[in-house]
């Protein structure tokens, strides 16, 4: 037995032990201090560890003579039942059975027992306030009434399900992963009762995980705008009624001893169909995490971003890089098993949506696809997983750079573009306003010149007696009059060389900008010619044309194309970059906010056909550049007013835009017609009759909230407010 020591603390002492255990007694109470008697007057021993539990000693049960895996593998075949008598027989076998490798081999081997404890309201409470002094009873500062009083309203921010959020009424829901019986993990849920205009709000009041999850996959009102969504959901139920969504999930190390283990699958099952769940929810969701499946030698991972392999690496550093990434991929793809194992779908359109640097798995499930027995892993593995486009990588080393030059080059020039078209705005405005004002001087003149005329016939009529005795008075008033119109002429000469002093500060302002424009773009051509013939960069590889495309700059556009061979500059335009997008799409995807960014937006997507851009490409979601200028412009197009509130553009109704979304779209149109993803990009979700009901709904829950808060919803008078006002 000398390979486990536990073993020989059970044994009868032995000779070659007393030695050893000399030491150890003379140091602990006595045996027979250990030893009581029950009420049968066995003999039984008091585990200190156990908290007092008596458990009874045997020292000639056979078990205690195998050796520790032999143990294991004879105890993991037990019924979890029988672990309790088992825990309480020696304190080998205990030791066995709060071992790690003991729950690993019955996760392994299948006999491990899974189940979920819903945390109520009282365990919350006592874990967030329980402890505080004003609740324990040995503090001096302990009140009974006091902490009863505390206690009762602290415990209104907990419900039946969980933690609950008084604002928004949403539910922090926590369940306990339990494996035979012993707690192994935690799930995290959070349950949305109500969906409506707040529902945006509520997410982004919990934190930024759901707020991205509301937005992207769900409408203003809640309701999921995404095709694989809406198509699995044939009733039109998960457009109504509670949102779940799985926050979080860990489970201990020794609950995933393999791949293909059920715990993950099994709990997670059990904690959205628990009982206190049953009905409560019409759509779920979750993301998949690879920290779900980390080992402690994946520790180093727990705060490693995944990003690319860039050539500032060493060549040992790089190696480790890519380990890395095989490994937080490889714990990706077991965590998005596991829902699809539970019976969640995957929601393919986040791979494009999320970008390039989303590396997670989105899904969702509706309460029918949990009626179904849990699938197995060879079952998951079937299934599959869609993958997103096999997009290039980032642009390394010389790329890189070349990229790194490039983006600034453009941020800096559209900036530029925008604040010298805000001068010539502001400018233009002011010499309207003063037109304005030289116009309604010579109406004043006018005026004045029409009142004037019968004081002077009147004037001329001295022989009238009445005339006579005002003529002191008409007189004066004829010469003031005569004043103002001489001021008049005068501001009205002074307007006219201030607007003309405005036109010239306009072309010299311009001029002013040309030449500092030109001469930044010397410099960068400079720049970037040296990087292409000195270093070895490639235009193409760096994939900078789409980036000039997204800021609609056609001269630093012209002059990267001339670096590209004149046979390859076709592909180049057409060419996909590691986010998936090409010029043209980038192109189409930037939003005007004025009529002169529209002409740009316009002008440019036209020099691009011209050269070969190809419009008729469909992306992964199905999107030519005609879905995706639809998808990208609707907000405003819906919104009735573009940049109504920014003094620096033209504010111009919804309608008068329409002519230049039309242009844009007849220019855009593919060859063949719009494809399907096209015609409903252009659609919006809530133009649906069939969602009268919810807008109904919403506006009464607003005469709701406009009572609660201002009590006027009905017609009351407010005794701060004046009706005019």
């Amino acid at each position: 037995f000398s390979h486990n020591s536990s073993i020989i603390v059970d044994q009868p002492e032995s000779e070659s032990l007393k030695m050893k255990t000399k030491k150890a007694s003379s140091q602990s109470p006595s045996p027979a201090k250990k030893k009581q008697k029950t009420s049968q007057g066995t003999e039984v021993r008091v585990d200190n560890k156990a908290k007092g539990t008596p458990f009874e000693y045997e020292p000639n049960n056979p078990l205690v003579s195998l050796p520790p895996d032999a143990l294991t593998a004879v105890l993991c075949r037990s019924p979890s039942s029988d672990h309790d008598a088992l825990w309480r027989s020696c304190k080998t076998i205990r030791s066995t059975l709060n071992s790690a490798a003991f729950t690993s081999e019955r996760v392994a081997t299948g006999y491990a027992e899974v189940s979920v404890r819903h945390i109520t309201k009282e365990e919350l409470w006592y874990n967030a306030y329980g402890m505080d002094e004003e609740h324990d009873p040995a503090s001096e500062e302990y009140d009974a009434e006091k902490s009863a009083r505390m206690k009762e309203e602290e415990m209104e921010r907990f419900s039946e399900l969980g933690c609950y959020d008084e604002s928004y009424g949403y539910h922090d829901i926590k369940f306990e992963v339990m494996v035979d019986g012993r707690r192994r993990g935690s799930i995290d849920l959070v349950l949305f009762p109500n969906r409506g205009r707040l529902f945006l709000e509520a997410t982004d009041a919990h934190s930024r995980e759901l707020q991205e999850v509301a937005c992207t996959l769900c409408d203003k009102w809640g309701r999921p705008k995404l095709k694989s969504i809406r198509d699995a959901d044939l009733d039109r139920a998960a457009e109504r009624g509670a949102f779940l969504h799985v926050v979080r999930v860990r489970v201990s190390e020794a609950c995933h001893p393999s791949d293909d283990t059920d715990v993950p699958s099994k709990a997670l099952r059990m904690a959205i169909t628990h009982s206190k769940l049953q009905g409560k929810w019409t759509l779920a969701t979750g993301i998949a995490d690879a920290r779900v499946y980390f080992m402690k030698t994946d520790e180093k991972l727990k705060m490693w971003q995944h990003s690319q392999i860039n050539d500032t690496l060493t060549v040992e550093e790089e190696a480790t890089e890519k380990d890395r990434s095989r490994r937080w991929n490889k714990c990706m793809y077991l965590d998005s098993k596991t829902f699809l194992r539970v019976g969640y779908q995957q929601i393919p359109e986040v791979l494009l949506l999320m970008g390039s640097g989303n590396q997670a798995n989105w899904f969702f499930a509706l309460p029918r696809f949990l009626n179904d027995a849990i699938l197995s892993d060879a079952e998951a593995s079937e299934v599959g997983l869609v993958k997103g486009p096999e997009l290039p990588l980032e642009p390394k080393g010389v790329n890189r750079k070349l990229l790194a030059l490039v983006v600034p080059a453009c941020k800096s020039r559209r900036y530029e573009l925008d604040a010298m078209n805000r001068t010539k705005l502001l400018l233009a405005e002011k010499m309207d306003q003063l037109g304005t004002r030289i116009s309604s001087l010579r109406r004043r003149v006018s005026q004045i010149e029409e009142l004037l005329q019968p004081h002077r016939a009147a004037a001329a009529r001295e022989h009238i007696a009445e005339l006579e005795k005002q003529r002191d008075l008409v007189e004066a008033r004829i010469k003031e009059s005569e004043e103002q119109k001489k001021e008049i002429n005068e501001m009205e000469t002074e307007f006219n060389e201030e607007l003309s002093k405005g036109k010239a500060d306009i072309e010299t302002t311009t001029a002013e900008l040309d030449a500092k424009k030109r001469e930044k773009d010397v410099n960068f051509v400079q720049q970037v010619k040296s990087l292409i013939e000195d270093d070895g960069a490639s235009i193409r590889k760096a994939f900078v044309l789409r980036c000039v495309s997204r800021f609609r700059l056609n001269d630093l556009f012209d002059a990267l194309l001339d670096r590209v061979p004149s046979d390859e500059r076709k592909a180049a335009i057409n060419e996909i970059d590691f986010s998936g997008g090409t010029p043209l799409s980038t192109a189409a995807q930037s939003v005007p906010d004025n009529i002169g960014q529209a002409n740009e937006q316009y002008e440019f997507c036209s020099k691009l056909m011209k050269l070969g851009a190809d419009k008729n490409r469909v992306d992964f979601r199905g999107l030519t550049a005609l879905g995706i200028y639809r998808t990208t412009v609707r907000p405003n197009r819906e919104s009735r007013v573009m940049m109504v509130d920014n003094p620096f553009f033209n504010s111009i109704e919804a309608g008068d835009w329409e002519p230049i979304y039309e242009r844009m779209e007849d220019l855009l149109m593919p060859a063949g017609g719009e494809t399907e993803a096209d015609r409903k990009a252009k659609q919006s979700p809530e133009s649906d009759d069939d969602w009268d009901e919810d807008e109904e709904d919403s506006e009464e829950e607003d005469g709701i909230l406009d009572e609660e808060e201002g009590g006027i919803a009905d017609g009351e008078d407010d005794e701060g407010l004046d009706g005019e006002d």
